[in-house]
Parts: structure tokens; sequence; C-alpha cells
């Protein structure tokens, strides 16, 4: 095959793939909405008087002069929200870097850009782990986790790895240098020249994060501080920053000066020395420990001045927001929104409020207004005892309650607390009441190792605990606090009636609980199964007296159908007694003595997506949610074949494309995703992830919802001398953009038709002039879901 025609071809199937992950229209972002953290900067471009930022958050565009921005993330076509950095190109064009996704190129405008994106999977990058973009004349240079590698006129081209000639796979930097560009590896420096040849300039071999060139000198940030390569030169020198030395995580440069970002701390070299502009009080403000804080980007300005973004990308990818440094102090500009990334759990308030409690920065509310507000240590708050919190209740009291589940390894263990915060954002008036091991009435507080919490139907709060005979003994199964406060029972194994005989309560760690409608709990328990509890109802002298009760096994691990292996981590009951139970292995259902298993799909496309069940919540028509470690599945109350799925363009590229259509790519936040909850009054599901929540509109994704499928064009080939002067589309059943490329993949004709017989194209060009004879590439996109059509025009 032919280098032109190559080329055709690997056009056709770049848009074909590519157009998968175009912006959604309308009707897919009004379904969805992102909550993400942009507070770890990792890559700053200035562009019209405007920072554009690459972001964990997605990409912010910061106007310093009004000191606002605008966010733009998954729900506005990005593939992903972990950014790693930027750069734009000669025509204007920004090019993005992912975490874990590839490169994303965005054409036009804030607000309006079409966004193209590149994997490996589809288009042969060297990994879909992006470290560094950077232009070289004509052609884009990017640096990954495994290898480096070309754009050449808008593909992927050649790539560059330890197997021809790099020092390493693992490549943090490239520089473009003239007539060749340079690449910092894990393992040494080297540079590719214009014929493709790799060539080291010394022997020394050193790690190197980052590079940077002033006048006849080549800069290296490594693991010591800098290393200068002069012009000439048959060896690097190695100059320390700061002793002890500190590892050098990214370069700038100012004329003939250099910027040198480290952990805490940045450096200026005007050309006279190193001096010092530490970040310490910003690290404090946000939460975060300056040892471990990277200061990833550096944008130098006039006058000494420079922007900076840092974080810690081990505690959630945290970082400390934008900072601008005038040339003797340094000011922060917070993003203000969701206080980290990793949610852990979901409730909401009386007053509709939503809880979360996160992963390392505590607990914050989006209010019904729309605004967060946060406690922890980085908003002045030190009333909550521990900041990773996986148990989260807002009962309907008004009182919230949070406390850490701890490692065997780590006491004294943390106390549950008790806010009531008068349903406001006025800390003033708060009431904390904290709770220790023995404290109230009844058998007292029985164990801090809470892994969850829940409400029963008569206000009495369900502590769920995990077994610890290590360093608890007892400290284990259900703690319950009457609905009035004044006393506590403890449920485990080792609980007895009033006779003295033995509950047949059979394991203590408890997962989950979900109460059915005629006085039973179900309870997850991780190494058993599922046990139905009867205790007669669940008012105060029901549910403490245990002579009555009765416990039935309905699912257990090994023996009773579910998975030897299992761990039982979810349950939901269904108003008609139906029980559905998720494990790491999948789903199961319970109905009249029978289980079936409903697993992770690989091969039909309509299965989990997911092998591990997280959570589950049956919405207002009693469909079931599931939410999995690739994302959220939809089962029909009356049909279980009814599945719908909604992941993530990157889990659906790399790990679920063999098994589910491209439909199931949606804007959902991440594909990982870890608890769900109901809005109380609205039909809004709210979907916490390792990467921030989404909030899913369930009537607009079930009435906006356009199947463009089967969508076929017509006639074609077209051709104007039998008399056709339009093409048209037929099979649709909604709203959808039409879009017609030529060869060179440059957009020929745009519009947007809702009928069949609609025609979506006149044979003209965007700028009115007839288009020529050849074949067209035409992408129909839908609500969130995109086809590829190819048509010939014949003069």
């Amino acid at each position: 095959m032919g280098t032109a025609l190559s080329r055709k071809y690997a056009l056709i199937v770049c848009l074909a793939i590519a157009g998968a992950w175009a912006a959604p229209g309308a009707s897919a972002a009004s379904a969805w909405k992102s909550y993400v953290d942009p507070s770890l900067v990792s890559g700053i471009e200035l562009r019209g008087g405007d920072l554009y930022l690459a972001t964990t958050g997605g990409l912010v565009v910061f106007h310093p002069g009004s000191e606002t921005y605008e966010q733009y993330n998954n729900t506005t076509g990005l593939p992903s929200n972990f950014l790693t950095c930027l750069v734009f190109d000669d025509k204007g064009r920004l090019w993005v870097g992912t975490e874990s996704s590839g490169i994303v190129r965005l054409d036009g405008t804030p607000g309006s850009w079409k966004v193209t994106s590149f994997s490996s999977t589809f288009h042969g990058l060297s990994d879909d782990r992006i470290h560094d973009v950077a232009v070289w004349g004509d052609s884009l240079v990017y640096a990954t986790e495994n290898g480096a590698g070309l754009f050449v006129e808008d593909f992927p081209g050649p790539r560059f790895s330890a197997r021809n000639g790099l020092p390493s796979d693992i490549v943090h930097a490239v520089l473009p240098d003239g007539d060749r560009v340079w690449i910092a590896t894990d393992e040494g420096v080297v540079y590719v020249d214009k014929l493709g040849f790799i060539l080291s300039p010394t022997d020394t071999l050193f790690a190197a994060h980052a590079l940077a060139r002033t006048g006849t000198v080549l800069w290296a940030g490594t693991e010591q501080g800098v290393a200068r390569l002069d012009d000439g030169a048959t060896d690097w020198v190695f100059e320390v920053l700061e002793t002890p030395a500190r590892p050098v995580f990214s370069l700038a440069v100012d004329g003939e000066g250099i910027w040198a970002g480290s952990r805490g701390r940045v450096f200026q070299n005007p050309g006279s020395g190193w001096a010092q502009i530490p970040l310490f009080d910003f690290y404090g403000k946000y939460g975060l420990n300056n040892v471990n804080c990277e200061v990833r980007a550096i944008l130098p300005m006039e006058s000494g001045a420079a922007f900076v973004g840092a974080g810690d990308p081990s505690v959630q990818r945290r970082g400390v927001h934008l900072l601008d440094f005038d040339g003797s102090r340094l000011t922060g500009f917070a993003f203000n929104g969701i206080p980290a990334n990793r949610v852990l759990r979901l409730d909401f308030d009386v007053d509709e409020s939503l809880w979360i409690s996160t992963a390392g920065f505590g607990v914050s509310k989006l209010t019904p207004e729309g605004e967060w507000f946060s406690y922890n240590v980085a908003a002045g708050d030190d009333s909550l005892s521990a900041t990773f919190n996986l148990t989260l209740l807002a009962d309907t009291q008004g009182s919230k309650w949070f406390a850490r589940q701890r490692y065997p390894s780590q006491v004294p263990l943390t106390p549950l607390d008790e806010l009531q915060d008068q349903l406001d954002t006025d800390r003033s008036n708060d009431v904390w009441t904290r709770r220790q091991v023995g404290d109230g009435g009844g058998d007292g507080l029985g164990s801090l190792r809470n892994l969850s919490a829940a409400e029963d139907p008569y206000g009495n709060r369900w502590f769920l605990s995990e077994e610890d005979q290590q360093n608890a003994p007892g400290w284990w199964g259900i703690n319950i606090l009457s609905r009035d406060k004044s006393a506590w029972r403890q449920v485990n194994p080792a609980s007895t009636d009033p006779s003295g005989q033995l509950l047949a309560m059979k394991a203590g760690t408890v997962f989950d609980v979900d109460f059915g409608g005629n006085g039973d709990a179900y309870l997850a328990l991780k190494s058993y199964g599922v046990q139905r509890w009867s205790p007669g109802g669940f008012d105060t002298e029901s549910l403490f007296d245990f002579s009555d009760d009765t416990w039935t096994t309905i699912a257990r691990v090994g023996s009773g159908g579910i998975s030897s292996t299992a761990f039982v981590l979810s349950v939901a009951v269904r108003s008609d007694g139906v029980v559905w139970i998720g494990t790491d292995e999948g789903l199961y259902r319970y109905e009249s003595g029978f289980l079936n298993h409903i697993p992770a799909d690989r091969g039909f496309g309509n299965g989990l997506l997911g092998t591990e069940v997280n959570d589950l919540v049956l919405d207002r028509e009693e469909n079931l949610w599931v939410a999995t470690e690739l994302g959220l599945n939809r089962i029909a109350r009356d049909n279980l074949n009814d599945i719908a799925s909604y992941t993530t363009p990157t889990a659906w590229q790399t790990q679920l494309n063999l098994f589910f259509p491209l439909s199931a790519v949606s804007e959902i936040v991440h594909e990982d995703c870890e608890r769900l909850a109901l809005h109380p009054s609205k039909d809004i599901l709210y979907i916490a992830t390792l990467n921030g929540i989404s909030e899913l509109d369930l009537p607009s994704l079930e009435e906006e919802n356009t199947d463009v499928s089967g969508a076929f064009l017509y006639p074609n080939p077209v051709r104007p001398s039998r008399g056709d002067t339009n093409l048209k589309i037929g099979d649709i059943n909604a709203e959808v953009l039409v879009e017609i490329f030529n060869v060179e993949g440059d957009l020929v004709h745009r519009k947007t038709v809702s009928r069949e017989g609609d025609s979506v194209w006149d044979l003209t060009t965007e700028s009115g002039s007839v288009a020529a004879s050849g074949v067209y590439v035409v992408r129909i996109s839908g609500d969130g879901t995109v086809i590829t059509k190819m048509v010939s025009l014949i003069r």
C-alpha cells in the first residue's frame, strides 16, 4: 500500500475512533454533571492573556485580570479529567496529555471546542500515560511511561523506546532544540535527530525529570538537583540547589535565567545564583505535606514573576491550586469546589444537602444552592477527629456521624463524631459530640472499627463494624444507637438473648445493611454471605429484645451459591422481597429460595461492566443501579436482559471494547464507582468515584436518548450527473449532528437535523464552494454516541 493511500486509511480510522470521544451534544450534557477537584496543576500555558492549566480536575482557563476561571471536564468532551501537560501549536490548537487516556487535541475556542482524542489502542501511541508534549516544527513530540513518539501531520508517527536506543522506556520530558529533540528518561538523557537516530551527548547516566535550554546551556532536573551541559562540553555538571539535595521535577526559562521546581520549593536563578522560594504556608493551608508535594509547573512572567502549580500526587492528587509569585511574595488562587477527588461515602441531609467523605481531606457538603462547605484542617477546622471517614451518616434528625476505620496496626482508634451543624455554613453554632467505646446507655458503644452506617425506618442508627480480634477483641458486628440516643445495643455472633443463648448471627464483619418492608434487616457479611435478621420491628423495644428474633441465611459464600472466594460488599432489597447481593466477583439475585449470578460481561454486551460490585441502589421505579470498578450499570426492574452500561472512554478503549458497544461510553466522571446515593426528592443519582462525583439526571437520560446506531446516508455514491443534489439521512429518532470531512481531515460541512429524510449536505463546502469528487468521512453524533460512515461524491 502506497504512502498516500496509507495516510488516507489512517485518517479514516482516526476519524472513526476519535469521533467517539467528541464533545457530547446538549442532551448528553443535560443528563450528566461532574464535580472534580482541579487543585493540582501540572501544566501552565499563556494564551491571549489567559492561563490554560492542566489539572487533576480537567482543563482550567484562568483569567488573571479578574481572578476568575472556567473549568472544562469530561462532560465537555475530554476523555479524562487527569491532565498532565499541555501545549499550543502554531495553528492555535491546544494539545493536552492525560494520565491514562492518551493525547487530546482541542480545536476552536473554550466552551465550543471540537475534541479529538488519540490512544495507544486505536492510534498507535507509545502509551496512554502521557508525561509531556511539545511542538517540534510541524510535528508534535510526546513523552510517556513507555517511550516517546511523534505526531506527523496531526497523526501519530514514529515511536522511540529502549529497544531502539533510549536509555529507558520511562520518558519524563521532551525538549525540541533546532533539528533535534532531547529526551529525558529515568536512566539518562539522549536526543533524536531529524533522521530518527538516537544519540547520547555523554556517557553519564542519571534519572532526569525535566529539561530546559538557556542560550548555550542544556539543563536537566535530576534526583539531586539540576545538571547542566554546555554546548561542546563532554560531560554534565551537577548543581545541588539545597542540602540535603532535593529532586527537581520542573524547569522553565526566563530569558537567560532559569526556574526549578522541587519538593516544597521553587528555585530561581537569573544568572547569578540560585534563590529559594518556599511554599510551606500553602501546603499547610490546603492540608498537604510539603515533603511529598511536587512543583509540577512553572510559567515565568515579566520582572521575576511566575505562576506555579504544585501538589501531592500520592494523596488523591491534591494540590495547592494556582500560585502567583510577583517577585517578592506568593499569592494563591483557589478553585472553589469539591475538596478532593477520591470520594468514599455519600448521604443526604434533611435539607437535601449532599454530604461526602473523602480519602484524607475530611468531609464536605454541597448545599442546595450549589456551594461547597468543608470540615478539615485546610478549612481551619480541628473538630473532626479523622479525615478518612468510612462512616458517614446524615440522619433524619439533622445529625451527621463520622468515624474513621483504621488498620489493625493503627491504635488507638479514632472516636465516633456527631455533628449538629444547624443546617447552615456557620461554624460558630456547630455542636460536636464525641463518643468513645463504652459511652452511652445500654450495652454502650462497642466498636470504633466502622465500615459504614445506615438509619433504619424507625430512626435508629446502625454502625457497621469490622472484626479485629488482634487489637480490639469483641469490637465487631453492629452497634445500634436508639432514635432518642439514650442507649446502645451491640449485635454480633457473641451476643446473647436474655436466656443466655448465643444469637444465630454467623459473622461479625458487616459491610452493608438494607431494610425490608416487613421489618427485616438484610446484612451483608463479608466472608459469610447474607443473613436476614427478623427482630419483630424496628421500634427500640423490639429491636433491643433478642428473645424472639430469628436469623435466616439466604445466601452463603461457598456452599450457599456465592463463589467460595468472594467477599460480600453490598445488599439491596426490593419491595417484593427480591434481594440483590453485590460481591467482588459479580452480582447475585435472590428470590424465593433461588440464587442467580449476574457476572461481568465477557462476550455478549449485556452483563455488568466490572466484577467488583461496590454498591447497589434502587431508584423510584425499582430499577437497580450497580456501582462497579469499571463503571455504572442499570438493570431494569422487570427485565434482567435490559442492562444499560455507563463507562469512560479510557475504560472502554483499554478493557471493554471487545465486550461492549461504543454506546457504553458516557460522561461518567471516572469508571471506578465506589458509592451511590439517590436524591431524596428528585430523580437524580449521585455516583462517588475514584476521581470525583457524577450527578446523573435519570429522566433526562431516558427522555433524551438518541439512537444513531442504525442511521444511514443516501444516495451513496452521490452523483450530481444523475440529478443528486443532496445527501440525506435515514433511521434517526431525534436530533443529531452530522459532520462531513475530506480525507485530509478538514471539516467540509456541518449540519444538525432531527427527522428522517432531512438533507445533511448540499454538496458544498463551509465556504460555499462546490465540493470536489472524492471519498468523504461522515460523522453522526447523537446522545454521547457516534457512528462514522463513508460517502463517495462522483461528479
